[in-house]
């Protein structure tokens, strides 16, 4: 069996992110590539983040080319122009609110595998 803590130590976020990014990997597979519950657990949380958090990112990337557009419009239908962008600032302040917590969620996680390890390194000491 592998060891834990090994296993999670030679983990590379980086490969696994840009694997996720681009629709490599699912959630079953880090599951079957693990024998470490911890482990399975975190990243079945993580995965799902990820992807939400990926979603997020291409609305927020839309609404700036939506509001790139309407600045190149902005001399026609001033009334009109000023109603949508007031829409897109009120959603994109509440994407990335939701992209804050995200983060946020990730670093708890990250500080729970960290301490999880310590627990680990005293029991086998």
């Amino acid at each position: 069996m592998i060891d834990p803590i090994t296993e999670i130590e030679n983990f590379n976020f980086d490969d696994w992110l840009f694997a996720v990014k681009e629709g490599e990997l699912k959630e079953i597979e880090i599951c079957e590539n693990t024998q470490n519950p911890i482990f399975s657990a975190f990243f079945n949380i993580m995965i799902k983040d990820f992807y939400k958090y990926i979603k997020i990112e291409n609305i927020l990337n839309q609404l700036q080319e939506q509001y790139n557009e309407l600045i190149k419009l902005s001399k026609k239908d001033n009334e009109q122009i000023t109603k949508n962008l007031q829409k897109q600032i009120y959603f994109t302040k509440t994407l990335r609110i939701y992209v804050t917590e995200i983060q946020k969620q990730a670093e708890y996680l990250r500080f729970f595998l960290h301490l999880q390890k310590q627990v680990n390194s005293k029991k086998i000491k």
